[in-house]
């Protein structure tokens, strides 16, 4: 692990979600530049927020150890897309490299086979930390308990607090009360589970939390409805859903199912939700009068010896009729249903 005061210099997030959406959009903003002709602002954003996730301390974004083809065969991307948007990172701000990885000398090994460890060499290890150039206030200023407008501010970063990432002046975390939503999530991953394969050896509890959203929406989910919906959004993201399958993930299924999720909304997106309207009746399609014209078909006029006028459609020179929809040309006027023992193809 990263030796103590490899995180020193950087600050930490205050949380994820505020990190994602306040942090990491006003850092791009402040530097667009560096993106330019080198990755998308698009990716970027899904890798940070993918990335993030490995996190071991949630609390902090601190001590996160994943390699780049595990992140590339999660983003669907190649593992240079990966490292280039680590790099872009790095350079942002964004990303610390508390421990850079290496392989261990022969000494370390020998002294890593004493004590029984195969341990060849040493993994990278970084943190997801606030730039120095974003101004305080977007981290350090939150509402207080007391008066409304009155703002109190958390110790800076030359504080000690700020430092380990601590504030000891902070209200304590919320824990929401375990009841029927966290049940009905419950209810909706293990179906979930049970239905989509490569999910099939994830357990439950794991993706609950991505799918609380979705079982406590009105109307709910269902296990099928949204297995169909993730097919969707796989082939949206211009993948085959049948090749995303469990040999292929290289991380828990549980994450591949939350980035997949952050396509998806629970109420706009939902097969039978009540906001969408429902489709107008289409008005039925055009017909012209004209003697010469048989459901959108042209004839071939043909007059006799006496001068009387014979309306025939060929076969080989059908002309559609301008004058009608399209739609009426549904089949050939000379087309007969063939004979019952007979089928059409």
């Amino acid at each position: 692990m990263a030796p103590a005061g490899a995180y020193s210099p950087t600050q930490a997030w205050r949380s994820r979600e505020h990190w994602l959406t306040v942090v990491v959009p006003v850092t791009i903003a402040l530097d667009r530049d560096r993106l330019r002709g080198r990755v998308s602002e698009a990716l970027l954003l899904r890798y940070l927020r993918l990335a993030s996730l490995y996190a071991v301390d949630q609390r902090t974004g601190r001590c996160c150890i994943v390699r780049p083809d595990t992140l590339a065969s999660v983003l669907a991307v190649s593992a240079r897309s990966v490292q280039r948007c680590r790099q872009v990172a790095r350079e942002l701000g964004l990303e610390h490299v508390a421990l850079a990885g290496r392989m261990l000398t022969m000494p370390e090994r020998v002294e890593a086979q004493r004590t029984g460890s195969r341990q060849r060499g040493l993994s990278t290890e970084v943190g997801f930390v606030v730039p120095r150039r974003i101004p305080r206030y977007l981290w350090t200023v939150t509402p207080s308990r007391g008066r409304p407008g009155e703002m109190k501010s958390h110790p800076a970063t030359s504080s000690p607090h700020a430092a380990r990432g601590e504030m000891k002046d902070a209200a304590p975390p919320r824990h929401r009360p375990k009841g029927r939503t966290d049940r009905r999530a419950g209810r909706l991953a293990a179906l979930l589970v049970q239905i989509v394969p490569w999910l099939a050896a994830e357990r439950p509890r794991r993706c609950a939390p991505a799918l609380h959203r979705f079982a406590t929406a009105e109307p709910a989910w269902s296990a099928a409805e949204l297995s169909s919906a993730l097919a969707d959004v796989v082939r949206r993201r211009g993948h085959q859903p049948g090749r995303l399958t469990a040999d292929r993930i290289r991380t828990r299924p549980a994450v591949v199912l939350a980035d997949l999720l952050h396509d998806l909304d629970p109420v706009a997106d939902h097969p039978r939700s009540t906001n969408m309207t429902e489709p107008a009746t289409a008005p039925a399609p055009h017909r012209c009068d004209r003697a010469d014209c048989q459901d959108g078909w042209l004839g071939l006029v043909l007059v006799d010896q006496d001068g009387h006028q014979l309306i025939v459609w060929p076969d080989d020179r059908a002309v559609p009729c301008p004058d009608c929809s399209p739609a009426v040309r549904a089949h050939r006027p000379d087309e007969e249903a063939a004979g019952d023992d007979e089928p059409r193809f």
